[in-house]
């Protein structure tokens, strides 16, 4: 079994070998049979065309401009198919000559032939060169076949396989293939040849894949005559003076160029065409040119004297300028204190402040400013017042002047203040010249002329004091009394700032409505014993002496008037006592009376009651003050009193 597989193995490798040296070139049988000359310009020259293997052997030689040739080719189709032109396009990239075609646009049946034509024309000039040669110029005809397949024939003859050869051969080798995988390896021969072997056989396929049918007309020996053309060549100075014009054939030099030409503003540099490369007599011409000089432009420049000012921001003046520059209109300068008053300098009469340099100026200049103090120059002075705590309070007042000039500084008048003495100040011309006075406070003196009503823990004592010390003042408050002070302030304590010399009087005024009392006390029935009968509500000054009036009461004996000061706090009191009168009260037949003899002295006003005894055989008749009942009570008024029962004798009824 192991025999057969190697016999085998060795048939498929002679198989495949044999297939892959047996495969026939077989070729699409579309040829040029035949190509001629079918017309041509007179100026031309034309070797009739030879073709062999469809490359076309022919002289061509395009003497000028618009030389043509026509050729006319004969396509012949052998194959079993029909064919037709499809395109025809060509290698040309030159664009001195035109390809153009013509051709059948029908089938060619098999055996029949069919007409190309291809005109070949100088269409665009050839200049400045002698003559150029196209040795290569080929002709791909694209056909396509009755069965839509499209070939492309460059014609020339290429092979092509026979599929179903190489398919058979692909058959075989895959069935060889299968019996050798059927076992991993044979001996002597290793899985890892089956790629090659399986290379070797797809090898053919892979050619035939890559083949392409082609068929190619390719014209060699093609020569294009050139001419050379005369070109107008201008020289130019460029300063105004005339302009030279040269004619002068392709590839000639220009020759020598004028002496160096001058121009207000330049120097020469060097002739130069219009794309700025340097033209030398040496320079061969190629086209046509203008030659013109080139020129560097003169730097001129410009110099300033600022006299210590400077420009704005922002702005600046050249220093140097061209005579191509445009006009410049100088900027005039700044200076802290002073009015710019104009320049002098190159080309000016006097003084300007408008200076313009014109376009087309030349030369170097020179200018100098010139400047006018103003008269509204800022200056500060500050005036710095004494403060109560020993601080200055600083004010800045900006004052003007003419710049550079000494001045008195002004000064302020404050009241309270002492005025300083007067300082002069050189105005500085950029604003910074200070000066500076110190005020200080006036002393005034303060003084209470009478402080015995004062209150001294809140008073500000007698002395001297800066202007607008604060000053309190405290009077006590009197009872009974009016208060102001003497510039006719009322409040008892006051605080103020003290602004010139002070003294204050306190002033007291009596009240003339301070009321006080007298009360009036009467004794009672036991001495020593008083109760209060009248109270009077008076009034009068403080401080005033008053002797009270006293009262009569009946029964009553007056006191002695007393002698007082009426207390401003309004409580003065003065009390006036009244003793009780007594009288005699005798009582007659005192045995008749119940209470017994009462007989005695008695105080006004007291009250005695009697009542008369019952006495068997007499009857009540009244008291001896006429009173009636038989049980009265008295009070003693202002006179003795004397009284007694008063009886008659019985009367008896007699009945009859």
């Amino acid at each position: 079994m192991r025999n057969i597989k190697k016999i085998l193995l060795v048939l498929l490798m002679i198989t495949t070998f044999f297939g892959i040296t047996n495969v026939k070139a077989l070729e699409k049988d579309i040829q040029v049979t035949d190509i001629n000359v079918k017309e041509k310009s007179g100026t031309i020259t034309v070797v009739d065309p030879v073709v062999t293997d469809n490359e076309v052997t022919s002289n061509i030689t395009f003497n000028q401009k618009d030389d043509f040739v026509t050729f006319e080719l004969t396509l012949k189709n052998n194959e079993s198919k029909k064919y037709k032109i499809e395109s025809i396009t060509d290698n040309n990239t030159n664009n001195n000559i035109k390809a153009e075609y013509s051709f059948n646009k029908d089938y060619i049946s098999t055996g029949e032939t069919s007409k190309v034509t291809i005109k070949l024309t100088y269409k665009n000039q050839l200049l400045n060169v002698d003559q150029i040669s196209l040795n290569d110029l080929t002709i791909k005809i694209s056909l396509v076949n009755e069965d839509g397949d499209s070939e492309e024939i460059i014609i020339n003859p290429t092979t092509g396989d026979n599929i179903f050869h190489y398919l058979l051969l692909l058959i075989v080798a895959l069935v060889g293939i299968g019996l050798i995988v059927a076992k991993k390896k044979i001996k002597g021969i290793k899985i890892g040849s089956l790629f090659v072997v399986l290379a070797v056989v797809l090898l053919p396929l892979a050619v035939f894949a890559n083949e392409k049918y082609e068929i190619k007309v390719k014209f060699n020996d093609i020569v294009i005559k050139g001419e050379f053309e005369t070109y107008s060549i201008s020289i130019d100075p460029g300063n105004g003076a005339p302009v030279e014009t040269r004619q002068i054939t392709y590839g000639q030099k220009i020759g020598d160029l004028p002496a160096d030409p001058s121009k207000d503003g330049y120097t020469f540099d060097k002739w130069v065409d219009e794309k700025g490369n340097e033209v030398t007599k040496d320079t061969v011409i190629t086209k046509e040119i203008s030659v013109i000089a080139s020129y560097n432009l003169v730097t001129y420049n410009i110099s300033y004297d600022l006299d210590d000012g400077s420009l704005p921001s922002g702005k600046s003046n050249p220093e140097t300028y061209t005579i191509e520059s445009q006009s410049i209109s100088l900027n005039n300068p700044e200076k802290r204190g002073y009015i710019f008053a104009g320049w002098s300098g190159t080309g000016i009469d006097g003084q300007t402040t408008e200076v313009t340099i014109d376009h087309g100026s030349k030369g170097d200049r020179s200018y100098k400013a010139h400047y006018l103090a103003k008269d509204d120059t800022k200056y500060t002075v500050i005036h710095k017042f004494a403060k109560l705590n020993g601080e200055y309070d600083t004010e800045e007042v900006i004052e003007h002047g003419t710049t550079g000039s000494t001045v008195p500084a002004p000064r302020k008048t404050r009241t309270g203040f002492v005025t300083p003495t007067v300082q002069n100040v050189t105005i500085e011309a950029d604003g910074s010249a200070e000066i500076t006075y110190t005020y200080e406070r006036e002393t005034y003196s303060f003084s209470i002329t009478d402080r015995t009503y004062i209150d001294e823990s809140v008073s500000t004592p007698n002395d001297t004091y800066p202007y607008e010390t604060s000053i309190t003042v405290k009077a006590l408050e009197r009872e009974g009394y009016g208060f102001t002070w003497d510039d006719a302030e009322t409040d008892y304590e006051r605080t103020f700032e003290l602004t010139g010399t002070t003294n204050l009087t306190p002033i007291y005024t009596a009240k003339t409505n301070t009321p006080y009392t007298v009360e009036h006390y009467k004794m009672k029935f036991a001495v020593d014993d008083y109760e209060l009968a009248e109270t009077q509500s008076l009034s009068g000054e403080t401080d005033s002496p008053i002797i009270p009036a006293v009262n009569t009461y009946e029964g009553f004996t007056s006191p002695a008037t007393q002698s007082t000061t009426i207390g401003g706090d309004g409580h003065t009191v003065v009390k006036y006592y009244y003793t009780r009168n007594t009288q005699t009260v005798t009582i007659n037949n005192p045995e008749n009376i119940v209470e017994g003899d009462l007989s005695g002295e008695y105080y006004y006003g007291q009250e005695i009651t009697l009542t008369a005894k019952t006495i068997e055989g007499k009857t009540f008749t009244k008291w001896s003050n006429d009173e009636t009942d038989n049980s009265i009570t008295i009070t003693v008024g202002t006179e003795d009193i004397e009284i007694g029962p008063i009886y008659n004798g019985d009367q008896v009824t007699v009945t009859f």
